[in-house]
């Protein structure tokens, strides 16, 4: 079950893209979901992928998309959710930014809503692959 949760997770952030637009939560249509985790109480979102090294230190609770019919909600967390696997990155507080295992590889980079666009953007640019020191 573990891995099938892992699994669904690392589809859904590789199909995902940077997040809701504005105008997400229609009565007319499907709604876009954000994929998150939420860790004691605070919710993060994804912000992409990273193939920095972590350690793991906790469970994550997963939120589920609920994207179809009348005011679909999107992301939520129902009242018993799947949890994953949280890790930490050297350097960066996981009040801040959480990692949670992309594949074998990789890890979704998951920044906590209450940090501020920018804040977010800068965190993903240093974890983000393109950042990653070269050998």
């Amino acid at each position: 079950m573990k891995r099938s949760v892992a699994l669904s997770l690392a589809l859904a952030v590789a199909l995902s893209t940077a997040g809701c637009g504005d105008d997400a939560n229609t009565s007319s249509g499907p709604a876009d979901c954000d994929h998150q985790v939420r860790l004691d109480g605070r919710t993060y979102t994804s912000h992409g992928y990273t193939d920095r090294d972590a350690r793991q230190f906790g469970q994550a609770e997963l939120a589920e998309c609920h994207d179809f019919g009348p005011d679909a909600p999107g992301s939520v967390f129902p009242a018993d959710p799947h949890h994953v696997p949280a890790w930490s990155f050297a350097g960066y507080s996981t009040d801040t930014v959480i990692g949670v295992r992309f594949d074998t590889k990789s890890f979704a980079v998951f920044v906590a809503d209450d940090v501020s666009r920018q804040e977010s953007d800068r965190i993903y640019r240093e974890l983000g692959k393109a950042s990653a020191p070269t050998s």
